[in-house]
């Protein structure tokens, strides 16, 4: 990847002067969220049709799981970033409290969401590799 992309609902406290807010032609995405990046071409190239789709149902099942729409996914030197809430402690282990299966099931959904985000990703990545290495013979 030639760039770097940080996506968030609204506009982070600290990005790079470089960075600029791309339009990416979907109203339904761009109402749930905003892209910052350096390379608008190699934006739009990661960040796909079927990426945004794909990247809106996990924002959705954030936004249903902890009722808020705070969120940060960043895409830095091929590395994938992605920062969710949750209102558990995640460090410490709580074998005294009791088991809340409905919290479960919400962390559940939203870890099979960001699976499935990252699967896509990386097959819309291999996909690339394959389009590139062709027209290289």
């Amino acid at each position: 990847m030639k760039g770097n992309i940080v996506i968030a609902p609204n506009k982070p406290t600290i990005l790079p002067e470089n960075f600029k807010k791309v339009d990416m032609g979907n109203e339904q995405l761009q109402a749930l969220l905003n892209v910052y990046t350096d390379n608008k071409e190699e934006a739009m190239r990661v960040f796909n049709f079927s990426i945004q789709e794909r990247f809106s149902t996990l924002v959705n099942q954030i936004q249903h799981s902890t009722g808020e729409r705070k969120f940060l996914l960043s895409l830095c030197n091929n590395k994938l970033y992605m920062l969710i809430p949750s209102n558990k402690d995640r460090f410490e282990v709580s074998m005294f409290s009791r088991i809340d299966y409905n919290s479960i099931m919400k962390d559940f959904l939203v870890t099979r969401e960001v699976v499935s985000f990252i699967m896509e990703m990386n097959r819309q990545n291999e996909l690339r590799k394959e389009v590139e290495k062709k027209r290289k013979e």
